[in-house]
């Protein structure tokens, strides 16, 4: 039996069984070794001082003590006593509650003394002879009411009745059972030896020489007399393999000092840890790892004032500076250098802003010049069903048509009023964009998407609200202006060189 993996087994079907989400071990006294491992959450069951965690899974891992099996025994007794059940206890062959005898209460007669017989094998032939009458070494039952014809006489007889010699033969406890068995006699039988013919040998004589025996004088011995001592019988056990009796010698143990055990979390193997002294100390905070929850420790850190750096997005401190009071001019800081800069305040003419869009290859903004186009008249066009390319059609004096590009068949097409459509870059279908008008939109640094933001950021000096200008990510003041509402006019993709256009309404 490999303990090892009982356990292993045992810890591992206790974690499964409580399910999914974050875990709680409760532990007693006894298994709180596992203590000095790196335990997420630990708490003693008798704690009295515990907080209440319901969003917590508890896992109760106590050691069968004395106590814990008295309660349990209480707990059992005390469901059976309300139920009013009587259970029928049943133990396993290898237990040790198996092999105690159960007490027995004798009440006995003083005038019938039953036990000084049977203490005695040698009188059972005169208790059957004084109840039921012995004659020739047989017994006649035929006055007993509905007895068979093999009974109505029985004859006691050592060589022929098995029980009855039985109680004349010495008797032995059988080692699986511990009932008494009896050695039936065993005949053996002769053996022939078949006579062997030895071929003559010729001796040759020797000659052995006198040897003078000195006398020897043998002194008297006196025995000491002998006391033997009475003799304990030692206790037996059953081998658990084999299931028969072994006797255990004795052993002395000397007292020593266990180390501490506790479970390798890789190979649930015991492990035995020497005992250190630790001196106290002020533990530092310490939070899980979220890549491998592990615990980790954080120094704690003065963190400097820091601002992200416009270019990089990444963060850059500056150092404290003690400044004097003095009256400053609108000033921001340059973005290449990071030296304040001061701007003289300007006068912003109100002007016409420039449309906008994102370059569908580097993503960045791009400012399309305001373009007249003069009205023309629109050839028509058609994909090319080989390459689908935009190809354009000269012409013709007969009616237009196309190729089915199914059947490649030519099929007549009726005159159609086209509305201005552009191809979809992905799908390559037509689409058609209604005039909108677009705000100004710059990308998010983190996804990348579009939002309107308004340019702000904050003077390290006066800790104003100032803007930035889109273009070139520089600090700027605006003066408060009022702008005229425009109409914007719509811009789609050109299918050819995915940039974008804008497109005049055709009367």
């Amino acid at each position: 039996m490999n303990v090892t993996l009982a356990v292993k087994q045992y810890i591992s079907k206790m974690i499964e069984s409580s399910g999914a989400g974050m875990k709680v071990l409760l532990m007693d006294k006894e298994t709180s070794e596992i203590l000095q491992k790196e335990v997420y959450l630990f708490e003693r069951i008798d704690s009295q001082n515990r907080d209440s965690m319901k969003h917590l899974k508890a896992i109760c891992y106590l050691r069968p003590t004395k106590g814990v099996a008295r309660r349990c025994v209480q707990g059992l007794t005390s469901v059976l006593l309300a139920l009013k059940k009587c259970p029928m206890i049943r133990y396993q062959l290898s237990s040790d509650m198996k092999t105690e005898v159960p007490p027995l209460l004798l009440i006995l007669d003083r005038s019938d003394d039953a036990i000084t017989p049977l203490l005695n094998q040698w009188t059972y032939q005169a208790m059957v002879h004084e109840l039921l009458g012995l004659n020739n070494n047989r017994i006649d039952l035929s006055r007993v009411p509905g007895i068979s014809k093999e009974l109505k006489e029985v004859v006691l007889s050592a060589e022929h009745d098995e029980f009855y010699a039985n109680t004349f033969e010495p008797q032995t406890l059988n080692p699986q059972t511990f009932e008494p068995q009896t050695f039936e006699p065993q005949t053996f039988e002769p053996q022939t030896f078949e006579p062997q013919t030895l071929e003559p040998q010729t001796l040759e004589p020797q000659t052995f020489e006198p040897q003078t025996f000195e006398p020897q004088t043998f002194e008297p011995q006196t025995l000491e007399p002998q006391t033997f001592e009475s003799q304990t019988f030692e206790p037996q056990t059953l081998n658990p393999q084999t299931f028969e009796p072994q006797t255990l010698e004795p052993q002395t143990f000397e007292p020593q000092t266990l180390n501490p055990q506790t479970l390798n979390p890789q190979t649930f193997e015991p492990q035995t840890f020497e005992p250190q002294t630790f001196e106290p100390q002020t533990l530092e905070p310490q939070t899980l790892n979220p890549q491998t929850l592990e615990p980790q420790t954080f120094e704690p850190q003065t963190l400097e004032p820091q601002t992200l750096n416009p270019q990089t997005l990444e963060p850059q401190t500056f150092e404290p500076q003690t400044l004097e009071p003095q009256t400053l001019e609108p000033q921001t800081l340059n973005p290449q250098t990071f030296e304040p800069q001061t701007f003289e305040p300007q006068t912003f003419e109100p002007q016409t802003l420039n449309p906008q869009t994102l370059n569908p290859q580097t993503l960045e903004p791009q400012t399309f010049e305001p373009q007249t186009f003069e009205p023309q008249t629109l050839e028509p066009q058609t994909l090319n069903p080989q390459t689908l390319e935009p190809q354009t059609l000269e012409p013709q004096t007969f009616e237009p048509q196309t190729l089915n590009p199914q059947t490649l068949e030519p099929q007549t097409f009726e005159p159609q009023t086209l509305e201005p459509q552009t191809l979809n870059p992905q799908t390559f279908e037509p689409q058609t964009f209604e005039p909108q008008t677009l705000n100004p939109q710059t990308l998010n640094p983190q996804t990348f998407e579009p939002q309107t933001l308004e340019p702000q950021t904050l003077n390290p000096q006066t800790f104003e609200p100032q803007t930035l200008n889109p273009q070139t990510l520089e600090p700027q003041t605006f003066e408060p202006q009022t702008l005229e509402p425009q109409t914007l006019e719509p811009q789609t993709l050109n299918p050819q060189t995915l940039e974008p256009q804008t497109l005049n309404h055709r009367p």
